[in-house]
C-alpha cells in the first residue's frame, strides 16, 4: 500500500523532501521498486528533470506487516505551474499507487498564516 505525504502547496524556489510510505500488509516479505513521477498539470509533460528528480525509482524490501518511508529531494523552479504527482510501488506481481495535484504558488503571492481568536463579551 502506498501513501504519499504531499504538502498542501509549493512555492517557487522551495526545496523539499517528498516522502512516500510503503506498507506491506501481506504475511510475506516484499521486494520491489517505488517510483515518484511529476508532470505539468496543463500539458501532462514530464517535469522530473526540472524539479531535480533524477532518480525516480527507489528499491524497497519490507518485512511482513511493516512499513518504510522513502523520499525524493525536489527543488521547485520559477515559472512552474500546477503539478501532478504519481507515486507507485510495484513488486512485479502486485502494485499500488496514488496520483494527485500539487499547486505551485509564485513568489510574488504573499501567504499568511492565521489563527482564529474567539472573543467573549465586550
Amino acid at each position: 500500500m502506498v501513501q504519499p505525504n504531499p504538502p498542501r502547496f509549493l512555492r517557487e524556489g522551495d526545496e523539499l523532501e517528498f516522502s512516500v510510505k510503503v506498507t506491506n500488509l501481506s504475511p510475506t516479505r516484499q521486494e520491489g521498486t517505488v517510483r515518484l513521477t511529476l508532470s505539468d498539470a496543463r500539458t501532462t509533460d514530464n517535469v522530473d528533470a526540472a524539479l531535480g528528480n533524477v532518480e525516480t525509482d527507489l528499491n524497497f524490501e519490507i518485512p511482513p506487516k511493516e512499513s518504510r518511508s522513502y523520499s525524493w529531494k525536489l527543488k521547485v523552479p520559477d515559472g512552474q505551474g500546477f503539478l501532478i504527482y504519481k507515486a507507485v510501488a510495484s513488486t512485479g506481481k502486485l502494485s499500488d499507487g496514488e496520483e494527485g495535484y500539487l499547486p505551485v504558488l509564485p513568489r510574488r503571492i504573499h501567504v499568511t498564516e492565521s489563527m482564529p481568536l474567539p472573543i467573549r463579551g465586550a
